[in-house]
């Protein structure tokens, strides 16, 4: 390689990265140099991970509220007689189905996602961000419970069975507006990373 090559890769790294290049093996980049490079090449990978992250959640965010559609829809249905056995074979797999989602929405959600980006960012969000924690954990607990009573429900439990899908209802509106306040918190936090009100 010439010397006029390296003065052209050089030039393109500069462009590039925005840091002056060392003009030959032996020279070195100045540290505060080298650490501006370095955390302007991380943000930028941060801004590309958090829309990626962002579009996930989305998605898992949009899968759950289809779950969650047709399991009200199921928890409405009203049995003729008193054998529930139908409507017990559906709530089942459908609470199954809907404990699943939640759990990899949350999980995407605490792991990497939205609300470790927002407590690193935005420090004076991090006490929201935990609330939001604490009531996955609620979450959790609760539709386990459900669905435990649900595998344990016999057709001939009305009573019992009819109790638990209330509970179950219960939980669904308090997860509903539970994701209602994350987006908010979701929206918040990207307006004043933004620069935009809030």
């Amino acid at each position: 390689m010439t010397d006029d090559d390296l003065s052209t890769t050089a030039a393109m790294q500069d462009q590039v990265t925005g840091v002056p290049a060392a003009r030959n093996g032996y020279e070195k980049v100045p540290a505060e140099l080298e650490l501006g490079r370095c955390a302007r090449l991380a943000e930028r990978d941060l801004s590309m991970n958090r829309n990626q992250l962002i579009q996930q959640t989305t998605v898992e965010s949009q899968a759950l509220e289809h779950v969650t559609r047709a399991l009200e829809v199921i928890l409405g249905w009203t049995s003729e007689g008193h054998d529930i056995s139908r409507k017990l074979s559906s709530v089942r797999f459908y609470t199954e189905l809907y404990q699943r989602h939640l759990e990899r929405l949350f999980a995407l959600e605490e792991v990497e996602g939205y609300m470790e980006t927002i407590s690193s960012l935005k420090p004076e969000l991090a006490n929201q961000v935990d609330d939001l924690k604490r009531e996955h954990e609620e979450f959790r607990a609760a539709v386990r419970r459900s669905v435990v009573r649900i595998d344990l429900a016999s057709p001939t439990q009305l009573v019992q069975f009819d109790a638990t899908c209330d509970k179950l209802r219960v939980t669904i509106n308090q997860v509903l507006e539970h994701i209602r306040r994350e987006n908010e918190l979701l929206v918040e936090s990207m307006q004043q990373d933004t620069g935009g009100e809030g």
